[in-house]
């Protein structure tokens, strides 16, 4: 179970947002203690929520278009120069690390904003200054 933080952003990861705005309760629950106005996520996360909507079976058009306007309320926190080098960090220690994870990573480290991930395992292994919730 997360803490409730108050007035701290979080980046949540793909795997937390795509449940969360399927309706898992656990996930609604976990959010909504967070506050979404306290969610931020990155470009890679947007995208791999665009593409979790665009196969997810079963919506209608208004289901898919509500969902996708939800996702796109989220700010992006953007890859930058920075960002970059300590993904290129990251990997030249960890060279097993998915990029994806590695670039969501290494914005949660730059920006110093805790992440909350439903896979903690991939996002431990890079050790340097990141806190995973």
């Amino acid at each position: 179970m997360v803490k409730c933080f108050f007035m701290s952003r979080f980046i949540c990861d793909s795997g937390i947002l795509r449940r969360y705005i399927g309706g898992d309760p656990k996930y609604v629950t976990m959010v909504d203690k967070i506050g979404s106005s306290n969610i931020v996520i990155t470009p890679v996360i947007r995208i791999e929520l665009h593409r979790w909507l665009s196969l997810y079976k079963g919506l209608t058009i208004k289901q898919r278009n509500l969902f996708r306007k939800i996702i796109e309320a989220f700010p992006l926190l953007y890859i930058t120069e920075n960002v970059s080098k300590i993904a290129i960090e990251i990997s030249d220690k960890d060279n097993s690390l998915d990029a994806p994870d590695i670039l969501i990573g290494a914005t949660a480290i730059y920006h110093k904003i805790p992440l909350l991930t439903a896979n903690k395992k991939h996002f431990k292994r890079m050790k340097k200054g990141i806190k995973i919730i």
